[in-house]
This record gives C-alpha cells, structure tokens and sequence, in this order.
C-alpha cells in the first residue's frame, strides 16, 4: 500500500509522526499534572499564610529575581536540539561534543551576567517596589543561587531532549512542585513567613534543575565511550555555521517572552502596591491551567520531531495540533469562567476574589494565543529565527503601549488586556510568517 497523498499529490506524514510529539506529551503530564495541582495546593498555603500583601512582597522578590535570570539566560536547550540533531543523526561524537561545549559556554555566559545584573539592580529596585532593607538583604542571597542554578541547566535540559527521555524530565519537573507543596504546609503549620517561603523555593529549584543536569550527562555517555563528554577549550568559538545567530535569536525571543510575564508583576507592584502584585499572580497562576499547557507540555515534546520532519509532514503535524489546542483551550475557557471565581475564593481565600476579571482576561489571551502556539515552534525549529524575532518585537511592543496606558486607570485588568493585545498581534504576526517562510521549504 503506498503513502497516503494529499489534494496536491504530496505525501502526508505518517501517522508515526503524529503519534510520537503526543506520546512525548503524555510523559510530560505527568509532571505537568502534578505540578499544576501543587502548585495550586501550596498557592492556598502561601496565601492564607502571608495574606494579600505579605504574598504580594513574596511574588515580587522571586519576580525580580526570575526576571533578571530569564532576561540573562540563553536558550541553549533549543541550540542544542536544532544543532545537536544533525550530530546524532550522522553518528559524529565529536561533532555534538562541539555543540554541548557551546552550550555549556552560553549557560556560564547567562549564569555570571545574570548574578552581576541583579546584584546591582536589587537594591534600588527593592527600594521602589516597597521592600525592607531586610527582606532586600534575603532576596540577595536568593537570587543569586536561584540564577546559578536557574540559568545552568539549559544544555542538560537540551540533552535529554535531544535523547528522546521525556520520561525523565517529568520526573525531574514532579520534584519541585511536590517540595513546594510540602514546604508551604509545613510553614502553614508552624510559621516561617516569607524567609521560610524563599527557602522551600529555593530547595524545590535547586532539587528540580540539579537533578536535570546530573542525570543528562550520565545518559549522554551511556552510548559509548566516544559520545562522553570533555571540556575542550575553543572549540565553542566556532562549532557550527549559523549557531551564534540562532542562540542569539533565540535568547532575544526568550527574553521578550519573559518580559511580558515578570516586568507587568514588577509594575503593578510599583504602581499599585504588594497587594496588586499578589492578585495578579493570583489570576496568572489560575490562568496558566490554559497557557501553560501549550508552553510546558507541547512545545517541548513538539520541538524535536518539528526539527526532524521535512516541509510537508510539518505543516500537516501543525495544522492538526492547533486544531486540538485550540479545541482544548475553548473548554477550559468556559470552564474559568463558570467557575473561576469560586475556585480562587476556595483556594486562595475571599480576599483574593478581585483577582477573577484579571484571570479571566490572561485566560482569552492564552486561548487567543492557542491558533497559533505551534508556528513560533515550527519557525524556531527550522531556523526562521528572525521572522519569530519580529513577530515577538512587534507584539512586545504593543503590550507595553497598552499596558502604560491602562495600567493605572484599570488596575490589574490592563495587564489582562494588555495581554489580549499581545496575543492578538503576535497570533497573526507568526501565522503570516509560517505560511510564508522560505526556511521551512529546506
């Protein structure tokens, strides 16, 4: 029986195809399921605990440190996966060598600029947001090994990608939330207020993103004793044609991305007060059940067969996932907005109810988002960087433009319609791309 052909008379993926990216998703559920209810349980904790403001002190300290880190740190897992499969293909140990070098060098890269910026950015920042001395003096120390940690995994991470073990990576991403969880009860229980809460966070980090960097290598080397990693000095300088411009790229998308989720936090903290900055991570957290989905479960588990397949498979596999995601997300929509509101006053506590309108808009922008989550990794993963550079730029640049505007006669509502905004040009901005890139023709 021959292939299945399209109304063009081009071959169509194999169900194989389809299959794989799904599989990949349903190991990462795991993680991403447990993850999803702790984080909701020790959300309940932190809340009741601290209450609106000392929750909003808390958000804003592990904002400014995970902005500045984000904002730092180079997208070496994707460099890795673009790069590193060639290398894997073709059998060529030293080739990947090169490239884990390089990433390695990217990963120190954003780890030392990261500890440096922050460092001097903390104290005066701090100072506006409303911090004590104290609490600056404690946020210190956190986010400086929260970055060395943080921004020191991507290669690994990249790795285990690149070697097709979702499985381990879910296990790795169940140990943070569960340590969170049972560090928040822990200080409900007994006390420990927002130090006690810095700690559990940093312990979950460190456990979730240790584990990822001391199981990759082992696994790496485990293909045999040409594919064991050294350090060569140099070789990073120049590992491939194309890879500079692509990790630069890359990080630039990144860290546009992690502007519209940390600097609105640092805003409304600024603007509004601790209290503004707690009720929006509040309706951001109840939000992600939607956004988060496409961006910690498909798009890893996409990115690597997107940069295997050839045009025609690719366009076909992304045409059917944004079907499904878009289908997806339109149910738990309807879901928050039937019963959203309860679900923050049960979890979070009656104070926090003013949250629902905010939730309710991030939650449209991520559905809004869903028609076209696959093209920015169709388009990365085949190396059309600058198109998602663009599109990105354009519709970052929006956001800010609303958000000025609205952000102080609205509230924490602007931030929500800043991000439908957003979404809105960034959705169409990456489909007129995809559709038109030469890059995915190669």
């Amino acid at each position: 029986m021959g292939k299945e052909k399209s109304r063009e008379g081009k071959p169509l993926p194999r169900q194989a195809d389809w299959r794989k990216p799904m599989r990949n998703v349903g190991k990462l559920t795991l993680g991403r399921s447990v993850q999803a209810i702790s984080s909701l349980a020790y959300l309940a904790f932190a809340t009741r605990s601290l209450g609106p403001e000392g929750f909003g002190k808390l958000i804003l300290i592990h904002s400014l440190c995970l902005a500045v880190a984000q904002l730092a740190r180079f997208e070496s897992w994707q460099t890795m996966v673009r790069f590193g499969m060639r290398a894997l293909r073709a059998e060529a140990p030293a080739h990947l060598r090169r490239i884990v070098n390089f990433g390695l060098v990217l990963d120190f890269s954003g780890m030392v600029l990261g500890m440096l910026v922050y460092a001097l950015l903390l104290y005066p920042v701090g100072a506006w947001l409303g911090l004590s001395v104290s609490l600056r003096h404690l946020a210190l120390i956190y986010g400086l090994l929260t970055i060395a940690v943080l921004n020191g995994s991507g290669t690994a991470t990249g790795l285990l990608h690149l070697l097709d073990r979702f499985g381990r990576l879910a296990m790795m991403a169940t140990l943070e939330p569960i340590i969170r969880l049972i560090g928040a009860a822990a200080i409900f229980t007994f006390g420990g207020g927002i130090e006690g809460f810095l700690l559990v966070w940093l312990l979950a980090l460190s456990a979730s993103h240790l584990g990822v960097i001391f199981s990759a290598f082992p696994i790496l080397a485990h293909r045999g004793p040409d594919w064991r990693f050294r350090f060569e000095p140099g070789t990073w300088v120049r590992p491939e044609p194309g890879m500079w411009r692509y990790a630069l790229g890359t990080h630039w998308v990144g860290a546009m991305n992690v502007a519209q989720d940390y600097l609105p936090t640092l805003a409304a903290g600024g603007v509004i007060g601790a209290t503004g900055a707690g009720l929006l991570k509040v309706a951001k957290q109840f939000a992600d059940v939607l956004t988060g989905a496409a961006t910690k479960l498909l798009v890893p588990a996409l990115f690597p067969e997107l940069a295997r397949l050839k045009e025609h498979a690719r366009k076909a596999l992304v045409t059917r996932l944004n079907l499904l995601v878009v289908g997806l997300f339109s149910l738990v929509f309807v879901f928050l907005a039937i019963f959203g509101k309860d679900l923050i006053r049960l979890i979070a506590g009656p104070e926090f109810s003013m949250a629902y309108p905010t939730m309710l808009w991030l939650a449209f922008a991520g559905l809004v988002g869903a028609t076209s989550f696959s093209f920015e990794t169709l388009l990365t993963a085949t190396g059309a960087i600058r198109r998602v550079v663009f599109a990105n730029t354009v519709s970052l640049v929006v956001y800010f433009i609303v958000l000025a505007l609205l952000l102080k006669p609205q509230g924490i509502n602007g931030v929500g319609m800043a991000a439908v905004a957003h979404a809105t040009v960034r959705s169409t901005l990456l489909w007129w791309n995809a559709r038109s890139a030469k890059e995915l023709e190669q």
